[in-house]
């Protein structure tokens, strides 16, 4: 997409991603911070964006099939980068631990 195309093209190059995301908004762990909520959001909409079109073009799809893959990566993108974000702490404690670097 060149960098100088309509404001309405990009918005309808990022709508499904934007859409598939938003829609598993409601899917989130219950407690997310709205700082998880954000970050989630954006994660889900990068790789829908990135997945779903890589996707696309590598099996040569366009039309509906292309914005329908690129709106389900934006709904499971955003769960799989929420999920992540939940996991976190105990992913670095469990790093540290086997760096030595943690003391308990």
């Amino acid at each position: 997409m060149p960098v100088e195309a309509p404001l309405y093209k990009i918005f309808g190059y990022l709508a499904p991603a934007i859409l598939g995301a938003f829609v598993s908004l409601r899917f989130l762990p219950e407690g997310s911070s709205t700082l998880n909520k954000l970050i989630s959001y954006a994660s889900g909409v990068a790789i829908a964006n990135y997945w779903g079109y890589g996707l696309s073009e590598y099996l040569l799809l366009d039309g509906l099939v292309e914005t329908g893959i690129v709106f389900t990566f934006g709904l499971f993108g955003l769960t799989v980068a929420s999920h992540i974000w939940v996991e976190m702490p105990t992913l670095l404690k469990v790093v540290k631990k086997k760096l030595g670097l943690h003391s308990d």
